[in-house]
């Protein structure tokens, strides 16, 4: 299992918004690059093994900046740059992914995103 906290993700990012690509792309890279960085940081600190064979579970808790209301949906659109940061730092292609839990929680300033990636726990096997 690993646990990284994200700074809460740029608007530009969101499926909804209305930026031409080419402004985009210079958001996804970054929010991808940074995410590959903590992901790497975290697991010297603390490490963790994940491993490529088996089922994946990815839980997004959402922490927003404000009392204004996000879409579950979209906040995980958002996030995968991140989410794809993450698994090139793990090593691992992201279609072992097999569930994908959302939360939102409390307000806190600036707000943030706590992302885990754990072994998916409910015993079924993974399809292709």
């Amino acid at each position: 299992m690993i646990t990284i906290s994200l700074p809460w993700p740029d608007a530009k990012l969101s499926p909804n918004g209305r930026e031409h690509w080419a402004a985009k792309k210079d958001v996804v890279k970054a929010a991808r690059t940074y995410a590959w960085a903590l992901a790497l940081e975290v697991m010297v600190a603390q490490p963790a093994y994940v491993s490529t064979e088996i089922p994946l579970a990815v839980r997004f808790d959402f922490y927003p900046p404000n009392k204004r209301h996000f879409d579950l949906d979209n906040l995980v659109a958002r996030m995968k740059a991140a989410q794809d940061g993450i698994f090139d730092a793990l090593g691992i292609n992201d279609r072992k992914i097999t569930r994908i839990e959302a939360n939102r929680l409390g307000v806190v300033k600036g707000g943030k995103v706590v992302i885990t990636v754990e072994p998916k726990s409910d015993g079924r096997e993974m399809e292709y």
